[in-house]
C-alpha cells in the first residue's frame, strides 16, 4: 500500500515537471503609450459642444494634440506663385487633403460653402499631390479652382511642420486657426450642417485651456506624451537600429506610439467590410500569428511596379503571414488592380475593412508602409519602405524572436 502511494507521488511530481518545462514562455512587451481617452475626462458641457461640432461623433484624441499650437510662421507659395503667411490672417481654416483620398475628393464640392465665411481665409494643403494633380482632380469633378482659394502643395519644410510639430495623420482634416494659433481640428469629411456649428467653436466660443484642466488640476493635454519613456526603455542598440530604419522620420515616431498596444481580433468579431475587396473575410486568422499588414495604393493599371515590389517584399520572407491593405481612393485602387496583368501574392483588402481600418489610427503617411503584429501586439512600423534588403532588416528588428517589443531583450 506504502509503495503504491509513493508510486503515485512520483507520477504526479513526473507530471508536474513534465507540464512546467514544456510550457511556453509568456511574451513580455514593452509598456506602451498611455492611451488615456481625453474627451471622457473634459466637463460634460464641453463634451456637448465638441459634438456637436464634430457631427456628433465620438472626440478622438486626434483632435486634441494640436490645440493651442503655434501655426507656421515662414512664407509658402501657392499654385499660383503668391505668397502666404498664415500670420497675416487673424482666422483660418486650413485644410489638410490628399489627391489620392476618396472623402478629400468628395469634399471638393463644398469648399465654396467654406467660402462663403468671408471673414475666414481657407486655405487647402495637399499633403500627397503635385500642382498638375490637383488641378487634374479639380477638372474630373468639372469644378474650378477658386480665386479666393489658397492651395499649396507639397512644401518639404511645411509638411514636416504638418506631420511632426501638428501631428496630422487623417485625410481629410480641418484646422481652424485664431491669432495665429490652433483653436479647433475636424477629423474627417465635413457635414455642412455642421458648418455653423464648426465656424462657432473656432472663432467665436472658443475652447479655452482650462477647459482642459480635470478636478485633480492635471493638464488633460500632457496626459498621453509618453514617446519618450518608451524611447527610454529601450536598449540603444535597439534604438539605434530603429534610428537606422528610419529614412522618412516617420518610421521611429510611429513604432513608438504602437508598441507593446494589441488589438482582440476575436474581440472585434474582425470581418472583412469593404465594399471594394474582400479576400478577407475573418482576421481571426492572425490572431495567434505574426503578421505583416502592408499598406500601399494603386493610382491606375500602369504602376505595376508597386506591386511587384510589394511582391518581392513578401517574397523576402515567407515565415510570416502578410496582408496588403490598399489606401487612399480605395475604388480606383482596386478598379486598377483588376486590370492589371499582375497581382499580389498575399490577400487583399481596403482599409475600410475592420482590423486595417482599426490601424489607421496611428497614422500612415508615406506608402509603402508596413504595420508588424505579433499574436494580437503591434511591435512596430516601418514607414516609406526603402527596399528588400531594408524591409529584411524591418522584419528582423519587429518580428524575431528577440524582436525589439519584447522587454526581455531591452
Amino acid at each position: 500500500m506504502i509503495k503504491k502511494v509513493l508510486l503515485s507521488i512520483l507520477l504526479i511530481l513526473c507530471v508536474s515537471c513534465s507540464s512546467q518545462e514544456t510550457s511556453p514562455d509568456k511574451k513580455e512587451y514593452i509598456d506602451p503609450v498611455k492611451d488615456v481617452l481625453l474627451f471622457d475626462e473634459v466637463d460634460q458641457k464641453l463634451q456637448d459642444r465638441l459634438k456637436a461640432a464634430n457631427n456628433d461623433a465620438y472626440y478622438q484624441n486626434y483632435q486634441f494634440q494640436m490645440l493651442f499650437k503655434d501655426i507656421y510662421e515662414d512664407t509658402l507659395t501657392d499654385i499660383n506663385g503668391n505668397p502666404f503667411r498664415f500670420k497675416e490672417h487673424e482666422k483660418v481654416w486650413l485644410e489638410i487633403v490628399s489627391v489620392n483620398c476618396g472623402h478629400c475628393q468628395d469634399q471638393l464640392a463644398y469648399v465654396k460653402d467654406l467660402l462663403a465665411y468671408e471673414d475666414v481665409t481657407f486655405v487647402q494643403y495637399f499633403n500627397v499631390g503635385h500642382e498638375e494633380e490637383v488641378r487634374e482632380l479639380y477638372a474630373s469633378q468639372d469644378l474650378e479652382i477658386p480665386e479666393d482659394l489658397t492651395v499649396i502643395t507639397l512644401d518639404p519644410a511645411f509638411r514636416s511642420y504638418i506631420a511632426n510639430y501638428l501631428k496630422v495623420k487623417l485625410y481629410p482634416s480641418l484646422i481652424g486657426i485664431m491669432d495665429g494659433e490652433v483653436s479647433f481640428i475636424n477629423a474627417g469629411e465635413i457635414a455642412m450642417e455642421d458648418l455653423p456649428k464648426i465656424y462657432d467653436i473656432c472663432f467665436v466660443d472658443r475652447i479655452k485651456k482650462e477647459e482642459l484642466t480635470d478636478r485633480k488640476g492635471r493638464d488633460l493635454l500632457s496626459l498621453n506624451h509618453s514617446i519618450d519613456d518608451v524611447r527610454a526603455s529601450l536598449n540603444p542598440e535597439n534604438l539605434e537600429s530603429l534610428r537606422e530604419l528610419d529614412n522618412d522620420d516617420h518610421t521611429e515616431e510611429l513604432t513608438l506610439s504602437i508598441i507593446g498596444s494589441s488589438i482582440d481580433y476575436k474581440e472585434k468579431n474582425a470581418r472583412g467590410s469593404s465594399a471594394y475587396i474582400n479576400e478577407v473575410n475573418d482576421f481571426t486568422y492572425y490572431q495567434d500569428k505574426k503578421t505583416v499588414f502592408l499598406y500601399t495604393y494603386l493610382r491606375d493599371n500602369s504602376e505595376t511596379d508597386k506591386v511587384e515590389f510589394i511582391n518581392e517584399l513578401i517574397r523576402s520572407d515567407e515565415n510570416y503571414q502578410y496582408v496588403v491593405v490598399l489606401m487612399e481612393g480605395m475604388e480606383s485602387s482596386s478598379a486598377a488592380l483588376r486590370n492589371m496583368k499582375v497581382s499580389f501574392t498575399a490577400p487583399v483588402v481596403s482599409s475600410l475593412a475592420a482590423i486595417p481600418g482599426d490601424l489607421l489610427k496611428f497614422g500612415l503617411i508615406n506608402y509603402p508602409t508596413a504595420v508588424f503584429v505579433d499574436e494580437g501586439t503591434f511591435t512596430g512600423v516601418y514607414s516609406n519602405i526603402a527596399d528588400v534588403e531594408s524591409f529584411k532588416k524591418a522584419l528582423g528588428l519587429f518580428l524575431s524572436d528577440d524582436c525589439i517589443a519584447y522587454k526581455k531583450n531591452n
